[in-house]
């Protein structure tokens, strides 16, 4: 009970230091959903030819892995930088509140719940409300942007997008979804953003989201199942291609990730020396 009422209190109290971010979301959305448009119309094919699906994959396209030998030959380095942007909207919106909660007016509430881990797994439980939130504003505003342009209202992607996503695999076959992308979103971003918040708590907010952009910027440029962004990346989905990264795994991963995160930080929490509204620095 003391952890649901601190819950609520997050929610209630957290909500305008997210709302910015939120509305971010929607608009990005839109914003991504006029580009996916775009690049559907550039191909040459009626806009009614493409589906729901192909908005989402070209979304979160990404450039290839990194190629040493092409580096090498001096070719320069694909950077894909709009997929990386919305995780950095996303990471920065959990950054102030917690902290400036513990060390603030939120002192009151680990002092009266008498319990330092009822606080810690609130503020767990209310980062994960606002990853889910996000992501259902940003899907919410493409698939209607996707709509808007007449896609088709289907889950798999079209022979047309399978063409346009750039793969390092060679199986491409019509009709793959694109469902458990979308449903690894909060998971996967869930996890990165416990080890933010556990970092953050800790430390300092920027030493977090420094740390979890950079395995974002990793994930881009290498493929490897341990490395979480590339379950995000739609050329690099089983979902979307055979040979991709299986949604089980990202699924394990997140949890693995969120596990130690939670325990870890719960760990540290419970052990600082917190005072007057104020920590131990």
């Amino acid at each position: 009970m003391r952890t649901l009422r601190l819950y609520a209190r997050d929610l209630r109290v957290g909500l305008p230091s997210v709302r910015p971010y939120l509305v971010a979301a929607l608009v990005l959305g839109i914003v991504y959903g006029i580009a996916a448009a775009g690049d559907c119309a550039y191909s040459g094919n009626d806009l009614s030819s493409f589906t729901f699906a192909d908005y989402v994959a070209l979304t979160f396209q990404f450039a290839n892995p990194v190629d040493l030998w092409l580096l090498i030959q001096g070719r320069p380095l694909a950077i894909t930088f709009p997929w990386f942007f919305s995780f950095a909207v996303l990471f920065a919106a959990t950054l102030e509140f917690p902290r400036a909660d513990l060390l603030g007016a939120g002192y009151r509430g680990v002092v009266a719940s008498g319990s330092r881990w009822a606080w810690w797994i609130a503020k767990c439980a209310w980062v994960c409300t606002v990853v889910a939130a996000f992501w259902v504003l940003l899907f919410g505003g493409l698939i209607l942007t996707a709509w808007a342009f007449g896609a088709q209202a289907s889950e798999f992607m079209s022979e047309y997008a399978m063409i346009m996503v750039p793969s390092s695999s060679s199986a491409r076959y019509p009709g793959m979804s694109m469902v458990p992308l979308m449903l690894l979103t909060v998971p996967i971003c869930a996890s990165m953003m416990l080890v933010q918040l556990a970092v953050s708590v800790r430390v300092e907010r920027m030493p977090g989201y420094l740390l979890c952009m950079g395995v974002l910027f990793a994930s881009g440029m290498v493929e490897h199942p341990l490395l979480p962004g590339n379950y995000l990346i739609s050329g690099r989905s089983a979902g979307a291609y055979v040979e991709g990264l299986p949604m089980n795994d990202g699924f394990a991963l997140s949890l693995a990730v969120a596990w130690i995160a939670v325990a870890v930080g719960g760990l540290l929490v419970s052990r600082m020396t917190i005072y007057g509204g104020s920590r131990d620095e």
